[in-house]
C-alpha cells in the first residue's frame, strides 16, 4: 500500500514539475518509473530498483528513493533498503511519516543482522588451505656455498702472494748511499 501511495505521489510530482527539469528527461524518468512500478508489481524487484534508480538520477524526486527502498526490501537486501530510506529522510527531513520510517530502518537493520547470522550458520567459513612456506635450502647447499667462498678467497690470496713474490723477486735491488751504489740481497 505504501508503494502505491508513493508511486502516485511521485507521478504527481513528476507531472507538476515540468519547469524544473528538461522535458525530455522528465518524460524518460516518467517512463522508467512506470516500467519500474510494473516490474515491482510482477515481483521483479531488482529490475524495479534499477529502474527507480535511473528515474531518480534523471529526475531526483525524493519519492524515488522511497520506491528504491521498497524494491530493495522486497529483493531481500535490507541494509541497502535502510540506506535508501536514510537518504529519503536526508532529502525530506520534515517527512510526516518520519517516525514510522525510522522504525522501518531499525527493523531493516535487524533483518540484515539476522540474515548475516543465518548465513554464518549455513555457510561455514571457507576452509583454509595451508600453503607451504618456501623451504630453506638444504644444508649441503649452504656448506657448498661456504666451501666455494673460502676456496675462492684462499685462491685469490695464494695468487696474490705469488704475484707479489715474483714482483719483489724480479726487482733489481740497488741501493745508493754516500758510499756508492751496491747490490742488496733481499
Amino acid at each position: 500500500m505504501h508503494v502505491r501511495l508513493v508511486a502516485i505521489l511521485a507521478l504527481v510530482v513528476l507531472f507538476q514539475s515540468g519547469a524544473h527539469a528538461n522535458e525530455a528527461q522528465e518524460q524518460h524518468a516518467r517512463a522508467l518509473f512506470v516500467e519500474g512500478s510494473t516490474a515491482f508489481r510482477d515481483s521483479h524487484y531488482d529490475r524495479a530498483y534499477d529502474l527507480f534508480k535511473q528515474s531518480y538520477l534523471l529526475f531526483p524526486a525524493p519519492e524515488f528513493l522511497f520506491n528504491m527502498a521498497s524494491a530493495l526490501q522486497a529483493a531481500g537486501r535490507p541494509h541497502e533498503a535502510a540506506e535508501a530510506l536514510r537518504a529519503f529522510l536526508r532529502v525530506r527531513p520534515d517527512a510526516n511519516e518520519r517516525v514510522g520510517l525510522e522504525s522501518r530502518i531499525r527493523a531493516l537493520e535487524e533483518a540484515q543482522k539476522l540474515m548475516d547470522a543465518q548465513r554464518l550458520l549455513h555457510d561455514p567459513a571457507p576452509e583454509l588451505v595451508a600453503v607451504p612456506a618456501k623451504a630453506a635450502p638444504p644444508r649441503w647447499t649452504r656448506r657448498k656455498t661456504l666451501i666455494t667462498t673460502l676456496a675462492t678467497v684462499g685462491g685469490v690470496l695464494v695468487v696474490g702472494g705469488i704475484a707479489a713474490g715474483i714482483t719483489l723477486g724480479l726487482h733489481d735491488w740497488h741501493t745508493s748511499s754516500a758510499l756508492g751504489t751496491h747490490s742488496v740481497t733481499p
